[in-house]
């Protein structure tokens, strides 16, 4: 084993114990059910001793990651190649709404799937085509960010806040009953001073941002507050507890009684390699310290997601993917194992087209983060990735009736398809195993 490797994943090596104990017992209390399934036939008759095929086909928990590349790649064929490993893995996709990007020339907007292209943002419309098609959820990110607003936006809180309602309704009238999720406002303590949009300098600005939201998007839409600082880190101006900056910041909001449906943790792991083992520098590769984290947002009584994130592997060689592919895996056993998690959500699929900006110096690029090569060929980590989602939490069993027509059955939520085998030929039923089932599943055959 490589000492990178040693060093990385000391926090997991040091609690293999909370990993089988707390982790593994997490992952079937909270993501498992048991259930009674009963066939009968069209008469309502039991269906007695026959072989029945129970095949899991979706996850309900939300394995996501952005689609920023959707069809933004230099060939059809590298196109195809990113649609198909998409769906191979994920079912849960962050559609990009940055408002510079989708409407960078006032009044026209940037919906429909033949709009002009933007690089890394590709159309909703678009999205949703590919994403309805393959049975894929959505989650818009973002209706207000701060760092992206267009140019022509008036530099002054009238006019920012009639535009930004104008946009939050033109979204929601467009989009809020085909997009459940919505992130409203990103990476809000990430910076404190910005001048090009007077909005964000407003002591209420995020009050308003969610009341806004709250107003013109759905009941049953989920909105999300998103943000990478302060969560966790340990130390002072990081994770502190009840007394972190994000904490109390999502704590004000609830108790003015904002509508706040979710909370997103980023887990962007942005280091230099020369730095990442220095102390207070790395994120938290240790379960303990993520349970930490995890209970404390979970006291608020809303769903968590881990809604970005980068793992880097800084090269392409060997010993860097395995490190990228073994820290993959333990830090999802734990985030899944959690019972106030929704989603796990990757950030960049691909090396080589990440996010940069000359301006800032900004280049994701350089920790080559993804779960894929530039040529889209798998990295160890996508194929940790695969047999978790696809393999290991997945449920796949046969069994057989019992003379009352009863099966027993002990899967992961999602919806199943159940083929029954019988004197009068074979049968496909279809099911959905969900918290909260009732005792019994009644599943009729023609």
């Amino acid at each position: 084993m490589s000492e990178r490797r040693n060093a990385l994943l000391k926090g997991f090596d040091e609690n293999k114990g909370f990993m089988k104990t707390k982790v593994e017992r997490g992952i079937a209390q909270n993501r498992m059910g048991v259930t009674r399934l009963q066939f009968t036939d069209s008469c309502g008759e039991p269906i007695k001793n026959a072989d029945v095929h129970i095949e899991q086909k979706s996850h309900d928990f939300n394995f996501g990651c952005s689609l920023f590349l959707l069809d933004e790649l230099e060939s059809a064929e590298k196109n195809q190649i990113y649609q198909d490993k998409f769906r191979q893995v994920f079912n849960y996709a962050v559609a990009p709404f940055y408002w510079s990007d989708l409407e960078p020339e006032q009044g026209k907007p940037r919906y429909a799937r033949d709009s002009v292209k933007v690089y890394r943002r590709p159309a909703p419309d678009l999205i949703l085509e590919y994403c309805e098609k393959h049975g894929i959820r959505v989650k818009g990110h973002c209706l207000v960010y701060h760092k992206f607003m267009p140019d022509w936006l008036p530099n002054d809180v009238a006019g920012e806040k009639d535009w930004t309602q104008r946009h939050l309704k033109e979204i929601a009238d467009r989009y809020s009953d085909r997009i459940h999720d919505w992130d409203v406002e990103n990476e809000n303590l990430c910076a404190s001073h910005y001048p090009e949009f007077r909005l964000y300098e407003e002591p209420d600005y995020l009050e308003w941002c969610f009341t806004q939201a709250d107003r013109f998007f759905l009941p049953g839409n989920r909105l999300f507050i998103n943000e990478a600082a302060f969560i966790w880190k340990e130390g002072r101006g990081n994770f502190q507890g009840v007394r972190s900056p994000y904490y109390m910041q999502i704590d004000r909001l609830l108790q003015k009684g904002i509508r706040l449906d979710a909370i997103g943790l980023q887990f962007h792991q942005f280091v230099r390699r020369e730095a990442e083992q220095k102390p207070g520098v790395s994120l938290p590769f240790d379960p303990t310290k993520l349970y930490e984290v995890m209970d404390c947002y979970g006291r608020f009584g809303l769903p968590l997601q881990v809604s970005e994130i980068t793992i880097p592997s800084y090269t392409d060689g060997k010993d860097d993917e395995e490190v990228q592919a073994e820290l993959c895996e333990n830090l999802y056993r734990t985030w899944f194992s959690h019972p106030a998690m929704d989603a796990i959500v990757y950030w960049n699929m691909a090396d080589g087209y990440t996010y940069e900006n000359a301006q800032t110096g900004a280049n994701e690029n350089y920790y080559a983060g993804g779960l894929l090569h530039k040529d889209l060929s798998d990295k160890v980590a996508f194929q940790v990735l695969d047999r978790l989602v696809n393999q290991e939490w997945h449920t796949s069993t046969n069994l057989h009736t019992d003379d009352n027509g009863f099966v027993d059955l002990e899967g992961f939520y999602g919806d199943y398809d159940a083929k029954v085998s019988r004197g009068t030929g074979r049968e496909r039923l279809s099911f959905h195993l969900q918290k909260g089932n009732p005792g019994t599943l009644p599943l009729k055959c023609k």
